[in-house]
């Protein structure tokens, strides 16, 4: 797997809606978690009307704790690859988990 980017997730997202927009006339986009932050970021920047709907399941707006928002500070990073390290991950609960989810994140 690849290194995980934000602009490598807004390529990926662009190049999905494309792929839509060749497969029919009116494209719906569902996303959940930060693929919901994804969406709704298509549907303010689609300048071709294609996107007819939007379906959001528990997007990812902002951090769930309100002490999160001290990483957005300009030493918010070094602070945070202070306490997490140069990644976070998490073990997964299961096989199909650990074949279909992001484990490891860039802090």
């Amino acid at each position: 797997m690849g290194k995980l980017s934000v602009n490598g997730l807004l390529n990926d997202a662009v190049e999905a809606l494309e792929i839509g927009k060749r497969l029919g006339d009116t494209v719906i986009v569902i996303g959940a978690s930060t693929g919901g932050t994804l969406a709704t970021w298509l549907a303010s920047h689609d300048q071709s009307n294609s996107i007819g709907a939007v379906i959001l399941m528990s997007p990812n707006f902002g951090a769930k704790r309100k002490e999160s928002e001290l990483m957005l500070l300009p030493w918010g990073g070094a602070i945070l690859q202070l306490v997490e390290g140069s990644d976070y991950q998490f073990q997964p609960a299961s096989d199909l988990q650990q074949q279909y989810w992001i484990t490891r994140y860039p802090s």
